[in-house]
């Protein structure tokens, strides 16, 4: 107890010790020690004096945001492509310009827009022809003949032409097509190309030095469509087929942008790369027009600006009533013919030929090949066609089937009736109008043959076998591929004849004419490559023997030898006809028939 007590007291007394200490005013550092005390002075300074500087630089608030009115700038939409749709029928077999197989009228628009050439030929009424080639100064500076002994042509390639890959476009391009049109079967006009001798490099492949065996008035014709080497060379299929649904390279104002040839459609973009004037619209399409109806439909609405597409009077008329849209007909430059290969055991002999070709309707198989229009020309000219100017029928009256068959007995062949078997135990019956054509106990026959991938061909071939059997002839019809027809169908002799497309128009020469025992003229269809390759016949060379050969660019052998094959044709050729609508405007193409002269 006591000791508690005490001690609150102790505490009671500090507690009124303490108060009287705030009371009195006393100096509050003298028990801090001096170094303490200075820096606590020090600190207490160095505080005050922010202190002071905030008070003396005190600013008035900032005016209140006041609130602006932004102008936007919207970015302008972008361009729309401009764009051309053309109704078709189909895209075709191929884009290769220089093959047979190749031929259509959607191929020779789409060589023209994606392919250089060196000349282009141009509408001319005062040419014999109709028309004339003019140097394309967009691929070539110069192209003219700078030497008459031995004949040679140097052309001038332009500094910046190039291929959409930045190839430059060069001399071997101009090889490679060159070698290409005298080593490949089954291709468009060689004879110009086989009086070339050589072909050489300059400045950098930047020229072409061309020598030919002997004067050629032509050349001009030569090296347009010009294929991409580096690229052609390399691709599965080659020359033969590796333009068969691709375009991979162009050197045109145009490149191919796609091809769908379930859909038949084409689609063609601008070629950035070109060096020349560039293209004005962005995008051309090639589509298939469809029925009438649906082309009408599409026109009427706008959705197709011009049209190239089959049609009779009826197509025509429905185009035509549609409000500005004129429609014309046109002509296509091809034309159908039948070849018969002289070189096969079968039809060595003249009458032979003769025989067959007269035994066939050509009225007939044109109405096959038309289809549905009804405005057929019959061709009846050798070299011309009822489009080129100075056009004159020359073909001889159609040969009957009593004369044809005359030229047949006259040749060794036998023309027995055909019985029907008799049924067992009936008598024979009589006979049924049909015949059979033997010689000694072998029946004459004869194989067509026919690009798979062209249905009209098919058709014009067929209906031709039909003729040939109703008169004994066993005649039958093979459809191939287009690369194996002109290949090996050709060189191991499987077909007898070809039944396909040609150019129309005049060449100059007619691809090295010679006269036969009959009278007529004729031509190599595919040109043999040497001379050991070579039958000996009866029938003299085609052309004049060439002086030694200059050594080429680069050398490659030959890969095809063919045997002698010549073109025997009477009346064969169908070319198509199709409507065109340009810009509102349209016009239809007519059908030309071949008829060609055997005299």
């Amino acid at each position: 107890m006591y000791v508690g007590h005490h001690l609150r007291s102790e505490g009671a007394g500090r507690s009124a010790k303490a108060r009287q200490e705030w009371l009195e005013p006393v100096d509050t550092l003298s028990s801090v020690p001096t170094p303490l005390r200075r820096a606590q002075l020090v600190i207490g300074a160095l505080v005050s004096v922010p202190a002071l500087l905030f008070s003396g630089c005190t600013v008035s608030p900032p005016p209140a945001p006041q609130s602006t009115e932004t102008t936007e700038t919207t970015p302008p939409p972008p361009m729309k492509a401009t764009q051309i749709i053309m109704a078709i029928d189909s895209i075709g077999p191929g884009f290769n310009p220089h093959l047979l197989s190749d031929q259509s009228p959607v191929n020779a628009a789409v060589a023209s827009m994606v392919l250089p050439s060196s000349f282009r030929p141009v509408p001319d009424p005062k040419s014999p022809t109709g028309s004339r080639w003019e140097l394309d100064t967009t691929l070539l500076e110069s192209a003219e003949v700078t030497s008459e002994n031995p004949f040679t042509v140097t052309y001038k390639i332009r500094p910046e032409a190039q291929w959409t890959d930045n190839a430059p476009i060069a001399a071997d391009d101009y090889w490679y097509l060159w070698r290409q049109m005298v080593g490949q079967p089954g291709v468009v006009d060689p004879a110009g190309y086989d009086l070339i001798t050589g072909v050489q490099s300059v400045e950098g492949g930047k020229q072409a030095v061309v020598t030919f065996s002997q004067a050629y008035p032509a050349w001009r014709e030569l090296f347009n469509d010009i294929l991409p080497a580096h690229i052609v060379k390399d691709i599965p299929g080659g020359f033969g087929a590796g333009l068969a649904r691709a375009m991979p390279v162009t050197g045109g104002q145009f490149r191919v942008e796609s091809i769908d040839p379930q859909r038949d459609e084409i689609l063609l973009a601008r070629n950035d790369r070109y060096w020349s004037v560039p293209a004005k619209p962005d995008l051309v399409l090639f589509r298939r027009g469809g029925a009438p109806a649906a082309l009408a439909d599409s026109i009427r609405n706008g959705d197709t600006q011009v049209a190239q597409v089959h049609g009779g009077a009826a197509t025509f008329a429905q185009l035509s009533a549609i409000p500005d849209v004129r429609t014309a007909r046109i002509v296509t430059p091809r034309v159908m013919q039948l070849t018969l290969r002289a070189g096969q055991p079968t039809l060595e002999e003249v009458q032979v030929r003769r025989a067959i070709l007269g035994l066939i309707d050509v009225d007939l198989l044109a109405s096959v090949g038309a289809g549905d229009d009804n405005t057929v020309t019959l061709a009846q000219a050798q070299v011309r066609s009822p489009s080129d100017p100075g056009y004159v029928p020359t073909a001889p009256p159609a040969m009957s089937r009593e004369a044809a068959l005359d030229l047949l007995r006259g040749a060794g062949y036998q023309i027995e009736p055909e019985a029907e078997p008799p049924a067992p135990g009936a008598p024979p019956a009589p006979g049924n109008g049909r015949q059979r054509i033997t010689k000694d106990g072998a029946a004459l026959s004869l194989v067509l043959g026919v690009a798979s991938n062209d249905p009209t061909s098919v058709a014009v071939a067929n209906t031709a076998a039909d003729q040939l059997r109703n008169v004994g002839i066993d005649a039958s019809v093979l459809a191939l591929d287009p690369v194996a027809l002109y290949g090996d169908a050709l060189t191991n002799n499987r077909v007898d004849a070809i039944v396909g497309w040609h150019q129309a128009g005049e060449t100059w020469p007619p691809a090295s004419p010679r006269a036969t025992a009959a009278g007529h003229w004729r031509r190599p269809l595919f040109r043999p490559r040497s001379r050991a390759s070579r039958p000996r016949q009866r029938l003299h060379r085609s052309r004049p023997r060439r002086p030694p050969r200059r050594q080429p660019l680069r050398h490659r052998p030959n890969r095809f030898r063919l045997p002698n094959q010549e073109r025997w044709y009477r009346p064969r050729a169908i070319s198509p006809g199709s409507v065109t609508t340009v810009s509102r405007r349209k016009s239809m193409r007519h059908w030309t028939v071949q008829r060609t002269s055997l005299r």
